[in-house]
């Protein structure tokens, strides 16, 4: 791929966690790795994007998605990825602390955190896959007036059945292989599994970017390990329902992307969350699988582009609309409680007529 521009930062997660062994000691603060990508022609009045990632990969796996929106040469500002706290980089910063027992909503915590302490600027979409779709959802129900768009691809925010693939996931993921004698032994055993379904620019800079060499150590490892992945998918029925229940309380207009042959979610997800946010718009990519991100980013970010052209023509439409009225701006609040007055007097009107009614019965 061409090469990004970007930096790198890290971040404090937030505090305290929800799980209380999701750290080693309740005291523990978990950091995040973040990287931020500046576009050739950045707009300054354009989107600031932010990017969540599935399990087991990290914030790099977005970036072919990233350039290519880039190349599209869309109004954006800034675009950012972050490293969840038990994945890449930020799985490094807080090696010895994280516990076993995780919520995935505390991931929604952290990008509010992110956005907090970077203090990034509105508009702001967006956008997770997997995982991180279902934390990008928490994050607008957690913050209702925060971001001007979300994007969830194979968004994982619908409770799965107990035999799902997932359970089974969880067991297997314990006994992944995460220490390896060379590179090129771990490429090999990544090879065996989904990467080499991956294109191959997304796969190559994976290999660059996932593996380190411990300090004082021969051995090359998975920034990720496997007991963290364990943890992850072991807290998947609490963390997903959880998630479900937020839905009805996102205004955020959504973009959901699903995969017509994905195994992942249940067959009814794409619906059952389409049906269930307010504003949410839906597309299926035909024959395309979960891991859609990292296997047809060319797609992926075909089908973002106009969504988030629309995004930024809305944002602007709802801000000339406040500055029209901003002159009668009081007359609007007063008028507001007025109403507000005037309909709890009516209840308490209607309350009093009920109870004179059933004492004149008795």
């Amino acid at each position: 791929m061409d090469r990004l521009v970007y930096s790198t930062t890290v971040v404090n997660a937030a505090y305290p966690r929800s799980k209380r062994y999701s750290t080693v000691r309740s005291t523990d603060r978990l950091q995040i790795a973040v990287n931020r990508y500046i576009p050739l022609k950045k707009d300054e009045n354009g989107l600031t994007l932010i990017f969540l990632h599935c399990s087991g990969l990290q914030k790099e796996s977005w970036e072919e998605v990233i350039r290519l929106l880039f190349e599209q040469d869309l109004p954006i500002k800034e675009a950012i990825a972050f490293d969840w706290v038990g994945h890449g980089d930020s799985a490094v910063l807080n090696e010895g602390k994280l516990g076993y027992d995780l919520l995935w909503s505390d991931g929604s915590r952290d990008l509010l955190a992110l956005i907090d302490q970077l203090q990034l600027p509105e508009p702001i979409v967006c956008l997770g896959h997997s995982l991180g779709g279902g934390q990008s959802l928490g994050a607008c129900a957690k913050r209702r007036r925060q971001f001007a768009g979300c994007v969830g691809v194979e968004a994982v925010a619908y409770p799965f059945p107990g035999d799902s693939a997932v359970s089974s996931f969880a067991s297997l993921s314990a006994h992944f292989p995460d220490t390896f004698a060379s590179k090129q032994e771990a490429i090999d055993f990544l090879m065996s599994i989904h990467y080499k379904w991956f294109n191959k620019a997304v796969r190559d800079r994976l290999f660059d970017t996932m593996l380190y060499s411990p300090a004082g150590s021969d051995k090359i490892k998975l920034k990720s390990s496997s007991m963290q992945l364990a943890a992850l998918f072991s807290a998947s029925p609490e963390s997903v329902g959880e998630l479900y229940t937020l839905l009805p309380f996102v205004d955020t207009p959504v973009l959901l992307i699903s995969a017509g042959d994905s195994n992942w979610n249940p067959s009814e997800a794409p619906e059952m969350l389409a049906s269930t946010l307010s504003h949410c718009e839906s597309v299926t990519v035909p024959k395309a699988h979960h891991m859609l991100i990292q296997e047809i980013p060319e797609v992926a970010a075909s089908i973002i582009g106009p969504f988030l052209t629309k995004t930024l023509a809305r944002y602007n439409r709802e801000q000339a609309r406040e500055a029209a009225v901003a002159s009668d701006m009081a007359e609007i609040i007063d008028r507001g409680f007025k109403e507000l007055v005037e309909g709890l007097d009516s209840l308490a009107n209607l309350s009093l007529k009920l109870s004179r009614s059933k004492t004149a019965k008795l």
